[in-house]
């Protein structure tokens, strides 16, 4: 049996809320922030949730993340009702931090957003791809085959100089059975 929302309720609600890792924030039809959590304050740089209350949602981003959100988010927004992907925030103190964020509105038509800082996921990834280049770069110009076949004998990868001493094109390797290198 489904128990009815009462004041006890609501008090776990909001308790859990607050307690989230992830920012969670509501702003009015006029974009103004009417609730924002504690992660919201910490993600964003601000000493506490009273420094947003009553703030535009716009202080949030600037340049051309906030054209981004003012065309083609809001568009989504206003048109299904919801909107998820990454952006890049903007703290306090002008810093810039990518976030994954998720919008949505309500019956009333206020905003609802939910916000992860996923800076460091961005920063692993970008380290790994340029770990991936160098790698890359590396095997590319050896002056030995290197190549990479599956656990089917299919090509998966060949550097230039396997090529060179084939007489084939990387894509007329790439995808074939090994067996066109004996």
């Amino acid at each position: 049996k489904i128990k009815k929302f009462d004041i006890d309720n609501k008090i776990d609600f909001t308790s859990a809320v607050n307690s989230s890792i992830y920012g969670i924030t509501i702003a009015d039809k006029n974009g103004k922030f009417i609730f924002v959590n504690d992660a919201t304050a910490k993600i964003y740089g601000y000493k506490n949730t009273k420094e947003l209350i009553g703030k535009h949602w716009k202080i949030l981003y600037e340049g051309k993340e906030m054209k981004r959100f003012l065309n083609d988010v809001s568009r989504e927004l206003d048109s299904y009702g919801f909107w998820s992907g990454e952006a890049i925030g903007k703290r306090k103190d002008n810093s810039k931090f990518y976030q994954e964020l998720s919008l949505s509105r309500s019956k009333e038509g206020n905003t609802i957003r939910i916000v992860k800082d996923i800076t460091l996921r961005k920063n692993f990834e970008t380290a790994l791809k340029e770990s991936e280049l160098k790698y890359r770069t590396l095997i590319d110009n050896l002056h030995e085959c290197v190549f990479y076949v599956d656990n089917n004998g299919v090509m998966m990868y060949a550097n230039k100089r396997t090529c060179e001493i084939f007489g084939y094109n990387l894509d007329e390797l790439i995808g074939k059975s090994s067996y066109v290198l004996l």
